[in-house]
């Protein structure tokens, strides 16, 4: 996969563009890199260039303050199975279960955001 164009964050309620020295510092992060300088209390989320495809989806990740890098995720609920692994009873035979987010290109926006996610639930972890 491709390194990210650039990051946005969030700053006094005002989303911000990270500038080319900042956006190869984070890159260095989610390459494995420890952080050179504090990332003060910004997460900062990856951004591509607009696809030729705008079909794709690309993982949602970002860049935590003390400059981890984690998968962004969420509970689906879905119908109990048996075979199920690492699955939460959530009550009438329903289960919810980890599902890695998608990021889509949005033409509206002109950004990567987050895909729909489909039968979304909230339990407690």
């Amino acid at each position: 996969m491709s390194l990210p164009t650039y990051y946005v964050y969030e700053d006094s309620e005002t989303w911000r563009k990270t500038n080319k020295d900042l956006t190869e510092q984070l890159n260095k992060i989610y390459c494995g890199f420890l952080p050179k300088q504090s990332l003060g209390n910004y997460c900062f989320y990856p951004q591509w260039d607009k696809p030729n495809n705008t079909n794709e989806t690309k993982p949602a990740w970002r860049i935590l303050p003390d400059g981890s890098c984690v998968q962004r995720w969420y509970w689906c609920a879905r119908d109990h199975k048996n075979k199920h692994a690492d699955c939460k009873m959530i009550g009438n035979g329903r289960c919810a279960t980890k599902v890695t987010c998608r990021l889509v290109w949005s033409d509206k926006n002109k950004v990567w955001v987050l895909a729909d996610m489909p039968d979304k639930t909230n339990i407690n972890d």
